[in-house]
C-alpha cells in the first residue's frame, strides 16, 4: 500500500525532537508520525561513520604501516648488506659516472667522489 507522504515541517519536527533526546515513541505521540517512518527519518540523518568504526579504521592503518616500515627497514638492511659485499659499481645521478666508495662500511650512503652527491640508503 503506498504510504502517504510527510510534510517538510513534520519532518523537521521529528529530527528536533530526536536531537533533544524523545525516543520514537515520544516522538510519535507528539507527530502522529508511526515509530518506523520516524526510524527511517532518523536513520538518514545519523552520520554515517561513528568512533568505533574510525578507530578500528586507524587500528587497521597503523598494523599497515608498521608492517611497511618493518619490510622497508629488512630491504633496506639487505640492500645495503649487498652493495657493500658487491663489486659492481654505482652510477651517480647527478653527474652520470660510475664509481663506488663508501664513507664507512656501517653508514648508509655512498658519496659520489666527482661530484659530492650523496646516496642515501636510510636514516643517517
Amino acid at each position: 500500500m503506498p504510504q502517504k507522504r510527510i510534510a517538510h515541517e513534520k519532518l523537521d519536527e521529528v529530527k528536533e525532537l530526536r536531537r533533544r533526546g524523545y525516543t520514537y515513541r515520544q516522538i510519535h505521540r507528539v507527530t502522529g508520525i508511526s515509530t518506523g517512518k520516524i526510524s527511517e527519518v532518523c536513520e538518514k540523518e545519523r552520520p554515517l561513520t561513528n568512533l568505533n568504526s574510525l578507530e578500528k579504521k586507524v587500528t587497521g592503518l597503523d598494523r599497515t604501516f608498521f608492517e611497511f616500515e618493518r619490510q622497508f627497514i629488512a630491504v633496506r638492511d639487505r640492500l645495503i648488506e649487498d652493495v657493500i659485499d658487491s663489486d659492481n659499481d654505482f652510477v651517480c645521478p647527478g653527474c652520470s659516472s660510475d664509481f663506488m666508495e663508501f664513507e664507512d662500511g656501517k653508514q648508509p650512503y655512498v658519496r659520489c667522489p666527482h661530484c659530492e652527491y650523496t646516496i642515501v640508503f636510510g636514516s643517517l
